[in-house]
């Protein structure tokens, strides 16, 4: 990953990612060991959806629906693929969605952000058992007997420890959560020795498998004048299926009125980008600490196009793309590819162009996976209701817990953990008592 540019703010990452609101597909929530009821039921919980779409939540904290006026442009791609042979679908969240067709984006009917802070923290405030600690950083766990007793914390530059009396839940994102672990001596026994940390709790899953979806630009000018983004930039997106998995969504295309180019390089007046993102990465990556410096930033190796299985459906992608674009419906725009550019035309030369311009989506998961235990394809290191495998009252619920890659942008599904986490510590829906607080929150407070 070039970074982590999580967001460091009550909020979290939700607070300055694309606002793409996409749930996770079936597939997807089997790897978790949900069943798509169980999917169904969480995301109806958590959205209040703008459109007419059957089976769409409503009343949930998150608004959410397709962009009220769309760009030109990003309309035109979508005709401009339905017209290369792809289908199009209406309801971006729906199951079945393949082909081209709008965003759901998480944005109010104010064209304000739906963050978390703003859908789920704010109505709640004044609410005696929410404590918000801002301008603090959780430094370490301290467990004994595999009960974390006391958390390690900085409040404004100041070290505090916070006794626990009852459950710790880490949601600290697929980069933080397994760093605070390994930094708590819970973690692969070797790579903590080697940290000069003791190992409390021997878990070699902590910070491996780590997967993202790895994004590639293809950039065109428009002769024609573009109208400035609306509410978001990326309006239209497209599936692609270059192999049996992920259900038929490996790829994804997010075309957006905006031309996104290296900083060397004068951006025209107007212009085009199709983000192309692999969905279902066969590569793997790490989160490690450092060990001549276990609190200094940790050690992200992505490891893309570390398996040579995800070079060829880039590759692919980008001829799909240039076919979709020279489509009638885009003609009128005047588009002139400025990257790769016209001279790459032959695999060869698309596949350097491919390793030499990888970016990313910045959606990392897996670090923590939920799972059984070790010994299967993953070494899992929480089970089903996001328990730390070898500890008593810690659990993760965030999206390092997912054990692979969704077929779809991460926030909806990290939210869909957090919200199943919830009511699990309650109780569970069948089990919960009458009395008990309901998750939704009382915007009337």
């Amino acid at each position: 990953m070039a970074g982590d540019p999580g967001g460091r703010i009550v909020g979290g990452t939700t607070c300055l990612n694309a606002m793409i609101h996409q749930p996770p597909l079936v597939e997807d929530v089997a790897a978790w060991g949900w069943t798509a009821q169980d999917a169904a039921r969480v995301l109806r919980e958590i959205e209040d959806h703008r459109g007419p779409e059957p089976g769409r939540g409503r009343g949930g904290p998150v608004r959410n629906g397709t962009a009220p006026n769309p760009n030109a442009l990003c309309s035109a791609f979508v005709d401009a693929a339905v017209e290369a042979g792809f289908p199009r679908f209406v309801d971006a969240g729906a199951p079945g969605a393949r082909g081209a067709g709008l965003y759901d984006l998480s944005i109010d009917d104010e064209g304000r952000r739906a963050d978390a802070a703003r859908s789920y923290l704010r109505p709640l405030v004044g609410r005696l058992n929410l404590h918000v600690r801002p301008d603090t950083s959780v430094e370490g766990l301290v467990l004994h007997n595999r009960r974390v007793r006391a958390l390690h914390v900085t409040t404004a530059g100041v070290p505090e420890e916070l006794p626990v009396n009852g459950e710790v839940v880490l949601c600290a994102g697929a980069v933080d959560s397994p760093v605070l672990l390994l930094r708590s001596g819970i973690g692969p026994v070797e790579h903590l020795y080697d940290c000069g940390i003791a190992p409390v709790v021997p878990l070699p899953g902590v910070g491996r498998n780590l997967q993202d979806h790895p994004a590639l630009p293809v950039v065109w000018s428009c002769a024609e004048p573009v109208a400035p983004p609306n509410r978001q930039f990326f309006e239209s997106m497209l599936f692609l299926d270059h192999e049996p998995r992920a259900g038929g969504r490996n790829l994804i295309v997010a075309f957006g009125h905006l031309p996104f180019l290296p900083p060397a390089v004068a951006p025209p007046p107007h212009g085009a980008t199709a983000l192309i993102g692999l969905l279902d990465p066969h590569s793997r990556g790490t989160v490690t600490l450092d060990p001549a410096e276990p609190q200094a930033a940790p050690l992200l190796d992505p490891g893309y196009l570390r398996d040579p299985r995800d070079l060829a459906p880039l590759v692919a992608a980008v001829e799909l793309v240039r076919d979709v674009v020279s489509r009638g419906p885009l003609r009128p725009f005047g588009l002139s590819e400025l990257m790769p550019g016209t001279a790459v035309r032959d695999r060869a030369s698309i596949e350097e162009f491919v390793r030499a311009a990888l970016g990313s989506f910045f959606h990392p998961v897996g670090t923590c996976a939920m799972g059984s235990g070790s010994g299967g394809v993953v070494d899992t290191v929480v089970d089903n209701e996001f328990r730390v495998h070898g500890t008593t009252n810690l659990r993760v619920a965030d999206a390092a817990v997912l054990p692979r890659a969704p077929a779809a942008a991460t926030s909806v599904s990290a939210q869909m953990v957090g919200w199943r986490a919830a009511e699990i510590l309650l109780g569970g829906v069948a089990e919960r008592q009458p009395g008990m607080p309901s998750l939704r929150p009382c915007r009337s407070e």
